[in-house]
């Protein structure tokens, strides 16, 4: 992999891929705070019923479109959502596409009783262990979903017009040459 451009020659520097990974980590484990809370209202059987259990998949899928640089737990910790090519926010469709997959082992839950917890835990686990052997195996913190939606999480001070475009961003090894692996 080539190693990324310099200020110097124009493009932006390349970020600390450590910090950010623990940024992104915190941010998680906010978002599924908040994702867990509705979980336990559905699962008390507050009034409201399965409504919690779907506002929790809603917002881990579409967390990162609702405000308007990413999910609530990464405003808190400083990060922003972009479509890469689009150089612009991540929207619905992007938010969907790059979180949609993990959000889906909780409508398991529907399936009242111990099979639905089994189920969604089965689930759940298969596409955690995926998710983490494949961004392990990436070794630079992108997700799955950020290569099939094009996104990319960065510092929420970096502005949009400084997001480097798809060829520069192979430099960060998150482009095509990611996809040959």
């Amino acid at each position: 992999m080539a190693d990324a451009p310099s200020p110097a020659d124009g493009a932006p520097a390349p970020y600390d891929r450590q910090t950010l990974s623990r940024r992104r980590l915190t941010a998680r484990v906010l978002d599924l705070a908040v994702a867990a809370i509705l979980v336990a209202l559905y699962g008390l059987q507050v009034p409201g019923g399965p409504v919690w259990l779907l506002l929790a998949v809603a917002y881990l899928a579409l967390g990162d479109a609702l405000t308007r640089r990413g999910s609530p737990g990464k405003r808190l910790v400083g990060l922003q959502v972009v479509q890469v090519r689009k150089k612009r926010h991540a929207g619905w469709r992007s938010s969907l596409i790059r979180n949609g997959p993990g959000a889906v082992p909780l409508l398991l839950l529907l399936i009242h009783g111990a099979l639905g917890v089994i189920l969604a835990a089965a689930v759940g686990g298969l596409v955690l262990a995926l998710e983490t052997y494949l961004t392990l195996r990436e070794g630079d913190g992108i997700r799955i979903g950020d290569i099939f939606a094009d996104t990319a999480v960065i510092p929420d001070d970096v502005p949009l017009s400084e997001v480097v475009d798809s060829d520069e961003y192979e430099a960060y090894g998150t482009g095509e040459e990611r996809r040959d692996r």
